[in-house]
């Protein structure tokens, strides 16, 4: 009798045993599938990272276009007010120089021509 108990005791150990064994691979096969998948999940993230940055980088490329276009119009800008304001100071000079006395022929022909250098400033307009 004692031989069936112990016979007894140890099938319900081993069925215990398979039980747990079934029991621990059907978690594996769930945990194995959730890594998978997160797994899957990093690397969309990572891939979708590298293309947003990659969209940055030329995004901020063009911004550097835009920033050299508009250092460029500065820079045009100032040498544009330099020479404007040359060709100004040089038609008051001669104007003064002329200031109150009769004027010749010559100073008529440097004071046209100083204007001229001024008005070739202006833009020219289409008719």
């Amino acid at each position: 009798m004692s031989d069936i108990i112990v016979s007894s005791i140890a099938l319900v150990v081993v069925g215990l045993l398979i039980v747990s064994n079934l029991w621990i691979r059907i978690n594996n096969k769930k945990l194995l599938a959730k890594a998978s998948q997160a797994e899957l999940d990093r690397l969309s993230v990572y891939v979708k990272t590298q293309e947003l940055l990659k969209k940055a980088a030329e995004e901020s490329q063009g911004g550097d276009g835009f920033i050299r276009f508009m250092s460029q119009s500065r820079d045009w800008a100032f040498q544009y007010i330099e020479a404007v304001q040359k060709d100004l100071y040089n038609l008051s000079d001669v104007y003064q120089a002329m200031e109150g006395k009769p004027r010749t022929v010559a100073q008529n022909n440097s004071l046209t021509e100083a204007v001229s250098k001024v008005l070739e400033h202006l833009p020219k307009e289409e008719k």
